[in-house]
């Protein structure tokens, strides 16, 4: 009998036990090595369940996740019992986010399993906690897929969290070497003066718009004077910065 970790009301977990999920022809059962806590789940947490509307309904968390293939579909022909993998968690029978399965638990099952589609070999040179990282440091560089920055662009990223920093190693490995990044903690900036942002500023001790305008100059918009950033990634999830886009 295995365990696994739900969350059943506004700051409640428990240890529950869970059956062992049997796998279908195209599906893998994972060893789960090393799982990291995202900030969703502790959001979760928080209010007690996926939504308000859902407090105390059982929720299985855990999706940042790193570990190895235990039992494979006897329809799959390209993974095999012993690869080291980690998984995109949205698109293997959304895996922590209300889902059957969870992976704060030894075991998960991640259904149709694919190779470059939820499945992906992690080197052996990456540890498993590393690995557990690969899930969040994507979000960073999907966001900066999505906003498709170009050379030249003058690019200011709120919030120097993991995913700031995130979004940040993305921008500076894509040759964005001038990059701005504000966030209230003074070791988050020093973090990312170490990946390589060209400025950091802590709004507690300078204006940012200010220091924009010093930085970024200005632009004109039918007459009306703007900031001359061309690129703006929100990535501090504040109530106050959420408000105003």
């Amino acid at each position: 009998m295995i365990k696994r970790i739900i969350i059943d009301g506004k700051e409640s977990v428990k240890l529950v036990k869970a059956q062992n999920t049997p796998i279908g022809d195209y599906d893998v059962a994972i060893c789960v090595k090393s799982c990291g806590i995202c900030g969703s789940d502790l959001n979760f947490f928080r209010i007690g369940g996926l939504t308000p509307e859902m407090i105390g309904i059982p929720l299985n968390i855990g999706h940042e996740f790193s570990g190895e293939v235990e039992e494979v579909g006897k329809k799959l022909t390209d993974v095999n019992i012993g690869d080291r993998v980690f998984i995109n968690p949205a698109t293997g029978g959304n895996i922590g986010f209300g889902g059957v399965e969870g992976a704060f638990c030894p075991r998960v099952v991640v259904k149709n399993a694919a190779f470059g589609f939820n499945l992906h070999k992690l080197p052996d040179e990456i540890p498993f906690h590393l690995g557990a990282l690969i899930e969040p440091l994507n979000v960073g560089k999907h966001a900066v897929d999505r906003s498709n920055p170009k050379p030249g662009d003058k690019i200011f990223v709120i919030g120097a969290g993991p995913i700031g920093l995130a979004v940040l190693a993305s921008l500076v490995y894509r040759g964005f070497d001038e990059v701005v990044i504000s966030d209230l903690s003074d070791y988050r900036l020093q973090v990312a003066k170490q990946i390589g942002a060209g400025t950091t500023i802590n709004p507690t001790n300078e204006d940012v718009w200010s220091k924009l305008m010093e930085l970024h100059g200005e632009s004109e918009f039918f007459g009306e004077k703007f900031l001359g950033t061309d690129l703006f990634i929100e990535a501090s999830g504040a109530p106050i910065i959420e408000d105003l886009i």
